[in-house]
């Protein structure tokens, strides 16, 4: 998924899960007078608010692996990837080590293939 529908999707999941907070607990806002009771309901709000907000960010995180794990160019062998970051110039070869962590893992492990730069 580009990192813009990324962005977008994180937002929109922002924006919902605010409403949905502020939505589900207004009244009990209304209804607390003491104003300790009102901050330990709002601390328990933004708790809830940031468990939502990791646990859908774990998510996107597993789809995406689950994504890049399944395309074409990743179910390439290991000596194939080097062969190709071999032939790259030594800039590239930084930014095609960085495309996804099976390409990271392959050209970190290839004592070889940084050897070359010096």
């Amino acid at each position: 998924m580009p990192s813009d529908v990324d962005a977008k999707l994180q937002n929109l999941v922002h924006e919902s899960l605010t409403r949905v907070c502020v939505d589900a607990q207004i009244d009990r806002l209304r209804l607390v007078s003491c104003p300790a009771a009102h901050a330990e309901l709002c601390a328990s709000l933004t708790g809830t608010y940031a468990a939502h907000v990791a646990a859908i960010q774990a998510t996107f995180r597993t789809f995406a692996f689950s994504v890049n794990a399944v395309a074409p160019v990743n179910r390439l062998p290991p000596d194939v990837i080097l062969e190709i970051l071999a032939w790259l110039p030594r800039n590239a070869r930084i930014k095609a080590s960085h495309v996804c962590s099976y390409w990271r893992s392959t050209a970190l492990e290839s004592a070889t293939l940084w050897s070359l730069l010096i």
